[in-house]
C-alpha cells in the first residue's frame, strides 16, 4: 500500500507521517502540489495542511479507484472550502480522518453531507464538545455501511455519548468498532444500552472517567452480550479491584463472548483479578460458547474437561473439536 508524503513529496510504503512546519519557498510547494495531483497514492495526508480550491478542484477531478484513504484539516481556506470538500470527496474513499477543529461553527451544514458519504465505512472525526456529537447523532443514520467509527480525544460527556448510543440503538446500525477513548464520559447506562441492542464488536472506553459503579452497569449488560468481542477500559483510574471482580463475575458465569479485555491494575489485589479474567477470556477464545449445547458431547465427560482445562485451557477446544460439536 503505497503513501504520499506532502514534505518530500515521495510515494512510499505506509508509514507515520511528518506534518511539516519548516520555511517553503513558492517553487517547492508548487512542485509538492504537482506531485499531489499527478499521483495515484493510495493513501494522502493532508493533516495541517492548507486545504484550498485548487485541493477541492483536484478530489472533483479524483476519478482513479486507487485512493483509498485520505486524512484532511482542520485548515481550511474558508468555511466553503470546507463544504466543497466533503461534498467532493471520491467515491473509492473508504476510510477518513476528518478533522473539523477549526469549522466548529459548520458542524450543522458539514454533518449531513459528511454521513451522505455512505462509500465510508471508517470515519474518524475530530471536534470538540458534546455539541459536535450531538450533531452526528442527527445524521449517522444516514450512513447504514459504516462499521468502524472513531471519536477519540474530543472532550464528549455523558451527554454526546448518551445522543450517539442512542442515534445507533434507534436506527439498528451495523456498526462493529466505536472508539470513545479519552473523553469526559462518566455515565455509563447508555453504554449498557449500547451493548444489548447493538452488534458492536469492539468498543474502546479508556481513559474515561468511569468507575465501579459504571463497570456494574457494563457488567450487567455483558450479561446478554453475545457480539462483543474486545472491550478497553484501560486507564480509567476510579476502577478497583472490586470492578474487575464484577468482570470476572460476569465472564466466568455468563459471557462466553469476549475475547480481550483491556483494565487497569493498580495493585497485587487487582492484577490476581485480572488473571483470573484472563484465564476465562482464554477458554472463550478455545470456543467454551459451546458448553451452551446440550447434545454435542455426552454431559459426563464435561467434568474431566474442565478440569484439564484449568491446566490447559487449548484442550477444550480439542475436546469439543472431537466430540463432535464442531462437525454439528
Amino acid at each position: 500500500m503505497m503513501v504520499l508524503n506532502m514534505r518530500t513529496g515521495a510515494i512510499s510504503p505506509r508509514s507515520i507521517l511528518e506534518s511539516p512546519y519548516e520555511e517553503e519557498n513558492e517553487s517547492y510547494r508548487c512542485d509538492k502540489r504537482r506531485v499531489l495531483f499527478e499521483s495515484s497514492a493510495t493513501i494522502i495526508n493532508l493533516r495541517h495542511r492548507l486545504v484550498c480550491g485548487e485541493v477541492v478542484r483536484w478530489l472533483r477531478r479524483r476519478s482513479s479507484p486507487s485512493l483509498s484513504e485520505l486524512s484532511i484539516g482542520p485548515v481550511f481556506e474558508n468555511s466553503q472550502t470546507l463544504l466543497s470538500a466533503v461534498s467532493a470527496l471520491p467515491s473509492s474513499v473508504t476510510h477518513l480522518d476528518l478533522d473539523l477543529r477549526n469549522e466548529l461553527h459548520q458542524l450543522p451544514e458539514v454533518m449531513p453531507i459528511l454521513c451522505s458519504k455512505t462509500h465510508v465505512r471508517t470515519l474518524s472525526l475530530r471536534f470538540f464538545g458534546d455539541s459536535g456529537a450531538m450533531e452526528l447523532a442527527n445524521w449517522i443514520h444516514m450512513n447504514p455501511m459504516l462499521e468502524r467509527l472513531d471519536l477519540r480525544g474530543n472532550r464528549i460527556g455523558s451527554q454526546g455519548a448518551r445522543a450517539i448510543v442512542d442515534a445507533l440503538v434507534n436506527c439498528n446500525h451495523g456498526l462493529k468498532y466505536l472508539n470513545l477513548s479519552c473523553n469526559c464520559i462518566l455515565d455509563c447506562a447508555m453504554i449498557g444500552k449500547l451493548l444489548i441492542f447493538t452488534e458492536l464488536e469492539s468498543l474502546d472506553m479508556s481513559f474515561n472517567w468511569i468507575g465501579d459503579e459504571e463497570v456494574s452497569q457494563v457488567a450487567k449488560a455483558l450479561e446478554r452480550n453475545t457480539s462483543l468481542r474486545e472491550l478497553n477500559v484501560f486507564g480509567c483510574q476510579r476502577i478497583t479491584s472490586y470492578g474487575l471482580w464484577l468482570l470476572l463475575a460476569c465472564i466466568r458465569d455468563y459471557n462466553t463472548s469476549l475475547r480481550e479485555l483491556h483494565a487497569p491494575e493498580w495493585n497485587g489485589r487487582a492484577s490476581k483479578v485480572k488473571r483470573q479474567i484472563n484465564y476465562w477470556l482464554k477458554l472463550n477464545r478455545t470456543g467454551r460458547y459451546l458448553l451452551k449445547e446440550k447434545d454435542g458431547v455426552a454431559p459426563g465427560l464435561w467434568t474431566l474437561a474442565l478440569e484439564k482445562a484449568k491446566f490447559q485451557p487449548d484442550s477444550l477446544f480439542h475436546f469439543l473439536r472431537q466430540g463432535g460439536v464442531y462437525g454439528r
